[in-house]
C-alpha cells in the first residue's frame, strides 16, 4: 500500500481540482503515508500546504486517532465518521474516500454540521 514514490497521474490531479475546488470547506488528496498531495481552493485559502503530513495540521506527530484513511484504501470503500471536535468547537461529519485507479491515495474532508445536530449530542462525542 506504500506509494510515497509513485507519480500521481495528471488526470487524477485535474479530476480532484475539477470535483473539489468549489467545495466550501477544505478537501485534501492524501497518500497512505499521509503526505498531502493536493488541496482544494478552500484549503489553499486557509493556507493548508501540499507536501506536509496531514496529521501535522492537527498538531500531531503521528496519524490521528480515529483516522480511517488506511482502512478506506485497504477495503476500497469510502469511510465516514461524525463526532464533536472540542478543539474546533464543532460537530464534524468526516469522510475518507479511496481514489480509483491510484494506489494508496484517498480524498479526505470534513463538513461542519454543528447547526444540524441536536443539542444533546454537542460536546458528548
Amino acid at each position: 500500500m506504500s506509494n510515497e514514490n509513485t507519480v500521481i497521474k495528471e488526470e487524477t490531479l485535474n479530476a480532484f481540482n475539477a470535483m473539489w475546488d468549489l467545495h466550501p470547506s477544505p478537501v485534501l488528496l492524501i497518500r497512505t503515508n499521509r503526505d498531502i498531495v493536493a488541496v482544494n481552493e478552500a484549503g489553499r485559502h486557509l493556507g493548508i500546504p501540499a507536501g506536509i503530513k496531514c496529521f501535522q495540521l492537527a498538531g500531531n506527530s503521528s496519524i490521528c486517532d480515529g483516522c480511517k484513511g488506511t482502512a478506506a484504501v485497504k477495503e476500497n470503500t469510502g469511510k465516514q465518521a461524525a463526532a464533536w471536535q472540542a478543539k474546533r468547537n464543532m460537530f464534524v461529519d468526516t469522510y475518507w474516500i479511496p481514489v480509483q485507479d491510484e494506489t494508496g491515495l484517498f480524498v479526505h474532508f470534513g463538513n461542519d454540521i454543528t447547526e444540524y445536530v441536536k443539542e444533546e449530542f454537542i460536546g458528548k462525542h
